[in-house]
C-alpha cells in the first residue's frame, strides 16, 4: 500500500501517529514500513526514518536506517530504535546522539520514558 496513516487514540486523546510512503503487511500483525514519520503529541516529538516495523497485535515499533528525531528543544540521532506503547519506553542498544542548544551527548544503550532519558553505556557529553 501506498501513502498509509497509522492514528492510535487512547480517551479520546491522539498519542501517536504514523505516515509512510509505503507499506507492507507481513502477515496480520506485522507491517513493514518505508520513508516514516512518527509523532507523540505528548512531547511534540517527531521522528523521521528509512524503515521500520510495526507490530499491530502489541502496538510496538522496531525502527532502523537513519533515524532522526526532533523535539523544540533536543534533536536525537540513532541507528535503530524500539517504541513499547504498552509501557510508553523508547529503547535502543545502538549509538545514541542528543543534540540541544546548549549541549550534545552521546552513548549507547537507550532508555526512555515520558518523563526521563537514560544512556547506559559509553556516555559522553560536552556542555557550553
Amino acid at each position: 500500500m501506498d501513502e498509509v496513516r497509522i492514528k492510535h487514540m487512547k480517551e479520546g486523546s491522539l498519542k501517536w501517529s504514523i505516515s509512510a510512503k509505503k507499506a507492507i503487511f507481513l502477515n496480520t500483525n506485522e507491517i513493514e514500513l518505508s520513508d516514516l514519520e512518527i509523532f507523540f503529541p505528548e512531547k511534540d516529538l517527531t521522528l523521521k526514518s528509512q524503515s521500520g516495523f510495526y507490530n499491530h497485535s502489541n502496538q510496538s515499533f522496531l525502527i532502523t536506517g537513519k533515524i532522526k528525531a526532533q523535539t523544540n528543544n533536543f534533536i536525537i540521532n540513532a541507528e535503530n530504535l524500539s517504541w513499547d506503547a504498552t509501557k510508553n519506553q523508547l529503547s535502543s542498544n545502538k549509538k545514541i546522539e542528543i543534540v540541544g542548544n546548549n549541549f550534545f551527548i552521546e552513548g549507547n544503550e537507550l532508555s526512555a520514558s515520558l518523563d526521563k532519558a537514560r544512556l547506559n553505556s559509553n556516555v559522553k557529553a560536552i556542555f557550553k
